[in-house]
């Protein structure tokens, strides 16, 4: 008659182990993507913020009469054809 051998393993720390291993990689994971989201907006708040606070520079343009400017104003270039 054959013999059987039987052992008895408490595998529940391995399997904790391992859960704790696959849970610790997925919020890895779920935080470089969530930082690679942020990362575009936080630049453009940042862009918008600094144009918000600096003062405004106006440039005036002045605007010469016709006359002033047919006299003035060098020829346009010459087409070579």
């Amino acid at each position: 008659m054959p013999h059987r051998l039987v052992v008895m393993t408490d595998v529940q720390r391995a399997l904790r182990a391992e859960e704790r291993q696959a849970w610790q990689r997925l919020v890895r994971v779920l935080g470089h993507e969530i930082n690679n989201s942020l990362g575009p907006i936080s630049s453009i708040a940042e862009t918008l913020r600094t144009g918000l606070t600096q003062p405004r520079t106006t440039t005036s343009i002045t605007t010469l009469p016709a006359a002033s400017r047919s006299s003035s104003a060098a020829p346009p270039p010459s087409r070579g054809s």
